[in-house]
């Protein structure tokens, strides 16, 4: 479970401090399929990373499984990240000079071979058997995208985050990389921000930022 309690938070430009998020308080219960929706520069990817343990509040509580993940030490917040949360992004965020497995496996400890099968079967799982060797640069956007949520997926987390993931795909390749997430999801919490209302309608719930506030309605 995910609770936000009364969370708010700023960033300052220049001689500007600028409010983000304004006292939110949000509930995402175990296995939910959440949506969230609203313009650019509402917060929407704050909300994210506060949520992720990437970021933290300026005031207020973020809670995993009852865990304040604003007061954990960083040892302990990154052990949180590594086993209970997936993160994958828009842009993909492969490391360049490493093959679809090595990326993989970076969560993993990329030496070992227990790793290594952890990761094959990850890739396996997305449908990239065939692909395992090869860089990011030999890769179709699609087949990067499902490297990383192969990534995403190898610690085996309850969480997983997904920022955009069909944004610098083509429509159809969009669509493929949407079910094949929702499939591998079907038995965790996912939370998915998205300018899209069609992948917003196929989720629980559809939460909207909007002047640093949220609304929430049916899907």
């Amino acid at each position: 479970m995910i609770e936000l309690k009364h969370v708010s938070k700023s960033y300052r430009q220049s001689d500007t401090l600028i409010e983000v998020l304004k006292d939110i308080n949000l509930t995402i219960a175990s296995g939910e399929k959440v949506a969230i929706i609203g313009a650019s520069g509402s917060g929407k990817s704050t909300l994210l990373s506060l949520m992720s343990g990437m970021d933290i509040p300026d005031s207020g509580s973020v809670l995993i499984d009852g865990n304040d993940i604003a007061k954990m030490g960083e040892n302990k917040l990154s052990q949180l990240r590594n086993t209970n949360i997936g993160v994958i992004f828009q842009s993909f965020e492969l490391v360049p000079s490493f093959s679809a497995l090595e990326n993989v496996m970076l969560p993993l400890d990329i030496g070992g071979k227990e790793s290594r099968a952890i990761a094959v079967q990850a890739l396996t799982s997305v449908g990239l058997s065939s692909r395992m060797n090869h860089l990011p640069s030999m890769l179709s956007g699609g087949e990067e995208q499902r490297v990383a949520i192969a990534r995403a997926l190898v610690q085996s987390p309850s969480i997983l985050f997904a920022d955009e993931p069909t944004g610098n795909l083509d429509a159809q390749t969009g669509e493929q990389i949407l079910a094949q997430l929702m499939d591998v999801a079907k038995d965790r919490t996912l939370v998915i921000i998205t300018h899209d209302k069609e992948i917003a309608d196929r989720m629980d719930r559809i939460i909207e930022i909007k002047g640093g506030n949220i609304n929430e309605a049916a899907s």
